[in-house]
């Protein structure tokens, strides 16, 4: 536990230090909210003023700047793997649990403000534009972003413990294209074609978006997605700290023949 909150702390100062961590923090998704709000202010009549409506467009946006997030987590982390982490054959055991969870604690600790900031962003931009928007709404949509974030975070750390930084944030900008893409952010993939559609089921984001649009709305029929995602992220955190301890290991062994 000393192991972890020192790592934890470790982690957040320098996050803190970091000019890019207030720009994914803030500046993403307060601009995102305001440009899309803007934009759709625009368009008086047709489909898409519901396309470009608060309650529409938020919960994708929470969903892009946590793929963001992710390529910053797998940065971090696998530099840190390369240039940073060192274990001792005694501690080697607790001193990688520790930094795994280090490292969790600090990035969810980041996307918490993240997504607060998001859904904050959205609930005033509902407000000034008189658009039908409820703090309980946008509460249940930031509560249940959290899983989202989770899924992209240990994905991130997954990336960076495995591939070097270079690898890891090309691995992880894929993954992020592939949000925008297939997560109906921007556009519902069912009306882009069949082809469109059946590829992006294959993913899950576009899933959580559609959970967190739902969630949002009050509608409850998309919540059991949250429960998928979650898991995953618990599968990706266990890979992490299996292969960061094999590769530890291998480490101490090679050093000590």
């Amino acid at each position: 536990m000393k192991r972890t909150l020192s790592f934890t702390k470790e982690t957040l100062k320098r996050i803190l230090r970091d000019p890019v961590s207030y720009v994914l923090l803030l500046v993403f998704p307060a601009t995102a909210v305001a440009i899309v709000t803007l934009f759709g202010k625009t368009v008086k009549v047709g489909p898409t003023v519901k396309l470009l409506s608060v309650l529409n467009m938020v919960p994708g946006i929470a969903i892009l700047s946590f793929s963001f997030t992710m390529i910053y987590v797998g940065a971090v982390t696998a530099r840190d793997m390369e240039h940073r982490l060192s274990f001792s054959e005694n501690e080697e055991g607790s001193a990688v649990r520790g930094a795994i969870f280090g490292y969790l604690i600090s990035f969810f600790a980041f996307a918490f403000i993240q997504a607060a900031v998001c859904f904050a962003s959205g609930y005033v931009a509902g407000l000034t534009t008189g658009q039908e928007v409820s703090a309980a709404g946008m509460a249940r949509g930031f509560a249940f972003s959290l899983p989202c974030a989770l899924f992209f975070i240990t994905l991130g750390l997954l990336s960076g413990v495995c591939l070097h930084e270079t690898v890891s944030v090309s691995a992880c900008s894929v993954v992020m294209m592939l949000t925008g893409l297939f997560g109906g952010i921007w556009l519902d993939p069912e009306k882009r074609g069949a082809v469109f559609a059946a590829v992006a089921r294959i993913f899950p984001f576009k899933f959580m978006t559609d959970g967190l649009k739902s969630a949002v709305s009050g509608r409850t029929k998309a919540f059991p997605i949250f429960y998928a995602v979650f898991a995953a992220a618990v599968v990706f955190l266990v890979v992490s700290i299996v292969i960061l301890r094999r590769k530890t290991q291998a480490k101490i062994n090679d050093f000590l023949k």
